[in-house]
């Protein structure tokens, strides 16, 4: 039986980038992280759990709205345009960085929301930094850029 399954879950994965086995665990909670009077902004965090490995995956997408309109907002809408933002933003993405990332993955609207102390970036593992190895339970990097240093340069 569990040879077959394999079999199976091989055939599925064969020609596809990305598949889900029928016994793998997905999970996707919703949780609100702030919010203010014209704010409000979500975490929304995945997780899979692959049936035949010892390894999962897990991630988290933001979503800051505007609570008046519904509008998805984005770094620009509060901190300027992009080349501003990189310029400020970016060097503490590359403090933490091992190796070279594009200034552009500041700006990426998934990674970006708020906290009470600034604006926050959100990396998952792997991605900018090599010491997660713990598997399904590495940690995630956050970076936050206090207010002020937008407002120092505007």
């Amino acid at each position: 039986d569990t040879i077959q399954r394999e079999k199976e879950y091989e055939e599925t994965t064969e020609y596809t980038e990305y598949t889900y086995h029928p016994d793998d665990v997905l999970s996707f909670s919703i949780f609100c992280n702030y919010t203010d009077d014209d704010t409000i902004s979500f975490d929304c965090f995945f997780s899979h759990l692959f049936i035949y490995e010892t390894k999962g995956s897990r991630w988290h997408e933001y979503y800051v709205f505007d609570r008046h309109t519904g509008r998805r907002l984005t770094f620009e809408d509060f901190a300027g345009n992009s080349e501003h933002i990189i310029d400020i933003a970016f060097p503490y993405v590359e403090r933490l960085a091992e190796w070279e990332v594009s200034p552009d993955i500041v700006l990426e609207p998934e990674r970006f929301y708020l906290t009470v102390d600034g604006y926050a970036l959100y990396f998952a593992r792997d991605e900018i930094r090599e010491d997660c190895d713990d598997g399904f339970f590495s940690d995630s990097f956050y970076i936050t850029i206090p207010f002020e240093a937008f407002e120092e340069t505007s």
